[in-house]
């Protein structure tokens, strides 16, 4: 009896052992489990804040923000549809330059370093013809305006200028493919008036290798959101908005376009109004004039003339006055009456007529124009006329979140001052 009972105890004691053992092998896979799944966890939140990093690096040296074009990735165009849900759009509601700031932001991110003749170009174009059309504009509303190289190679300014000395330009093209055909584009949105009488609006939408939030991607944005609130008025002249293509290397697409004008074009047109680098900086600025043809590529030494526009521009600033007429007299009256209506300071200076951009092209043959453009007023080193400086133009710090951080809420107030001005300049009456 006293043996069996030995035996029945050894058994009982080799089962709690066994299920001891077994407890502890159980506790030790479950913390493995546990562990890896807490390491996992941690990893997941690690890559989702990774994720929510932006692309664009923007990063403090001494105190001021700096950018590295080497950690920059050339977002992808988007494929379709708007960035605004258009048809839920209260434009009464939406501020001034609202519009064009989220403009002047999409085209930075998604359509980085438009260069002329280049297939990102005609994206961009593509874009802008799409954008359009969802705001409620027709197709025959629209034209696409297509034009290649040999058209436009006599440019004045430029000469005989070879496509080879073109693709040389890499602060231009860098390594972005050219399209074979040599091709660019202008995209013409008409906006019919009362009168037949026509006022026209360009800005350039191409780039150097750059984002070109400054350099033009806020003068298109304006002139898109300038056609998106005249949908709401009853113009009384008839607004022709121009994108052109290819001005970089030369104002090529407003240089086909003007060639392409026929006479009675001509005789209606009441002014061109041009918008280029509107943030540079928190001077709000137009140039209003005229000066007549033979002052201008008549007048300038021969030496000066296919050297581009630099030079030029040098003689006509010490040579040419510009000069004013009823038609300037009046952008002055509107410009004063805005600034006092709505708090903004529009400054008038008739020297900006020079500063070279598309308007020139109309200039050049004594039309009245009105030059847009937004600077940093001082001294410095990139003085665009004296007594005002470019910032970021041509740069790879030409980017919206740079701009954005450097000098915020700067893009708001020159886009509200310009968007308001524009407006006030396209609803006057100019008579016939």
């Amino acid at each position: 009896m006293e043996h069996k009972m030995k035996k029945t105890a050894i058994i009982v004691i080799a089962f709690i052992l066994i299920l001891s053992l077994l407890a502890s092998i159980i506790l030790v896979v479950y913390s493995l489990i546990t562990g890896v799944t807490d390491d996992a966890c941690e990893s997941n939140v690690v890559m989702e804040v990774q994720i929510e990093e932006p692309d664009n690096i923007l990063v403090e040296e001494d105190g001021e923000p700096s950018w590295h074009p080497e950690e920059l990735e050339s977002p992808k165009p988007e494929e379709e549809g708007s960035i605004f849900d258009i048809s839920q759009t209260d434009i009464s509601q939406t501020p001034y330059g609202y519009i064009s700031v989220r403009y002047i932001q999409h085209l930075s991110d998604h359509f980085y370093g438009r260069s002329p003749f280049s297939y990102r170009e005609m994206e961009a174009a593509q874009w802008i013809v799409d954008e359009l059309l969802a705001m409620g504009y027709g197709e025959e509303d629209i034209y696409w305006q297509e034009f290649n190289w040999e058209s436009v190679r006599g440019h004045t300014l430029w000469g005989s200028r070879a496509w080879e000395e073109l693709e040389e330009d890499t602060w231009i093209w860098g390594d972005a493919p050219l399209r074979e055909n040599q091709l660019s584009q202008n995209i013409i949105l008409t906006v019919p008036g009362q009168s037949s009488r026509t006022i026209i609006v360009g800005a350039h939408y191409d780039s150097v290798i750059y984002a070109g939030a400054s350099d033009n991607a806020s003068g298109t944005a304006l002139l898109m959101e300038s056609a998106r609130r005249m949908l709401y008025f009853d113009n009384y002249h008839t607004i022709i908005y121009i994108f052109f293509g290819a001005e970089e290397p030369g104002l090529f697409g407003v240089y086909y376009y003007y060639n392409s004008m026929s006479e009675d074009d001509f005789n209606n047109m009441v002014m061109m109004v041009n918008a280029d680098i509107l943030i540079e900086g928190p001077a709000v600025i137009f140039g209003a004039g005229y000066a007549p043809t033979q002052y201008w590529l008549e007048a300038l030494p021969e030496e000066l003339l296919d050297q581009g526009w630099w030079w030029p521009q040098r003689w006509w600033v010490d040579y040419l006055e510009i000069r004013g007429n009823q038609l300037t007299e009046q952008i002055d009256e509107i410009a004063v009456a805005l600034n006092m209506k709505h708090n903004i300071n529009l400054i008038s200076d008739y020297r900006f007529v020079l500063s070279p951009s598309d308007h020139w092209m109309f200039a050049f043959n004594g039309h009245t124009v009105v030059n847009l453009i937004g600077l940093e007023p001082g001294p410095g080193i990139h003085q665009v006329i004296e007594g005002y400086n470019s910032t970021v133009v041509h740069t790879p710090r030409d980017e919206f979140h740079y701009i954005n951080t450097r000098w915020p809420g700067m893009m708001e107030s020159n886009m509200k001052a310009f968007s308001i001005f524009l407006e006030g300049i396209l609803l006057a009456n100019y008579g016939d």
